[in-house]
């Protein structure tokens, strides 16, 4: 039987470390297809995913001529996973995917949406053109119910199937430093700039933030950050460790970072992991720590995956959905409930629950994985048995 060529359309893999794992989950799902699938996968920087993903074959996303070239060689698109029905953040981010998937719709070419996440879409127009593309799909699966909502409320016709993000289908490949009798004395921290997207036109990296109102939330968030990393550095003897999960941002989260440190009183013991790391010391680091503090959904999945303990602060619904999943919503705050009496409580409850939240959280993930067994098998139906 000949190998079906399926491409891959999803999010910033290359400068987005969340996207990263959805990718790397997403291929890893796909290792199960039968006979093993060529992969494409459609990146905005070709050397860096050719070199990350060396068996798959790297598309200039930017090139429309490459896309159709890809789209004309495959015989199926995925489309996901991750949070890509949306205009909140920019109009010009769904544009762009909508014209990159009609390119493969205009072929005829089967596509499926992927482990999607969603948001209820600004303005009319927008709705009307999300629910003519979904209808095309051949196929539509989502992550979590919200999204599911989402897209029914668009009057799309098609069934659409719940699964997982695709990073829960990952494993960290090497053990904890702690497991190596390295003490695992510190605490991991990733915070992001956070504040009202106007929705514009303009790409994310070049809005600015809609009010000062927002502007001083931000400022204020930073403070919260400093004063409950000095408080576990007294308290609990652990240090904090900065990681950034979107390097390639205009608003990188290390440079909030930084300014969390700025106004920290032990800003000798916190420390910022460099980003451009391979992504499985991330995940070790991830494994090894005493717990997580994230506001990226990303970071809090891997914990998961690593049965490491996090306390979410969400901005968006996603990340209220996946503490659902994982069973543990008692961890999670909306960012702008967010304080440090909230914080320091949430903290103290998790650390006394420690133990109990590693098998919870183990026996969560491992359910959601054997829900990917059923995707595996709608896949093989639809890539291989068409």
């Amino acid at each position: 039987m000949k190998s079906p060529t399926i491409t891959i359309f999803g999010g910033d893999s290359w400068v987005n470390r969340g996207d990263e794992a959805i990718l790397r989950g997403t291929l890893k799902i796909l290792d199960y297809i039968e006979p093993k699938p060529n992969i494409k996968i459609l990146t905005g920087n070709v050397h860096k995913t050719s070199s990350d993903f060396p068996h798959h074959e790297a598309i200039n996303r930017s090139n429309p001529f490459q896309v159709i070239s890809a789209f004309k060689e495959s015989d199926v698109i995925l489309w996901g996973g991750g949070h890509l029905l949306q205009n909140t953040s920019s109009k010009v981010f769904l544009v762009y995917h909508f014209f990159i998937l009609w390119l493969a719709l205009i072929q005829n070419k089967r596509v499926i949406a992927f482990c999607l996440g969603a948001e209820r879409l600004n303005g009319v127009i927008w709705n009307h053109f999300a629910k003519a593309t979904l209808n095309r799909f051949v196929a539509i699966t989502v992550r979590d119910s919200f999204s599911k909502n989402v897209i029914e409320s668009l009057g799309v016709t098609k069934n659409i199937l719940i699964f997982s993000d695709p990073a829960l289908a990952l494993t960290p490949s090497l053990p904890s430093l702690k497991a190596n009798g390295i003490q695992n004395n510190y605490f991991i921290v990733s915070i992001r700039n956070w504040f009202d997207y106007n929705s514009s036109f303009l790409p994310v990296s070049m809005q600015r933030a809609v009010s000062i109102a927002t502007n001083q939330q931000m400022d204020e968030l930073i403070k919260v950050f400093a004063r409950v990393c000095d408080y576990v550095v007294a308290t609990k003897n652990l240090y904090p460790i900065f990681i950034s999960m979107y390097p390639g941002h205009g608003q990188a989260d290390e440079l909030i970072a930084k300014n969390v440190m700025e106004f920290m009183r032990s800003k000798s013991k916190a420390y910022i992991y460099s980003p451009y790391h391979n992504f499985e010391n991330l995940l070790t680091l991830i494994n090894s720590a005493t717990f997580v503090i994230g506001m990226r959904m990303h970071v809090t999945i891997l914990s998961a995956v690593c049965s490491t303990p996090f306390i979410s602060i969400y901005y968006q619904n996603k990340g209220k959905e996946f503490l659902s999943i994982a069973n543990q919503d008692q961890f999670g705050i909306p960012v702008e409930r967010t304080n440090y009496k909230s914080l320091v409580q949430l903290i103290e409850e998790l650390l006394c629950q420690e133990k109990k939240i590693r098998v919870n959280l183990a026996s969560s993930v491992g359910i959601q994985r054997e829900h990917f067994s059923d995707l595996i098998s709608l896949l093989n139906e639809l890539i291989v048995r068409g």
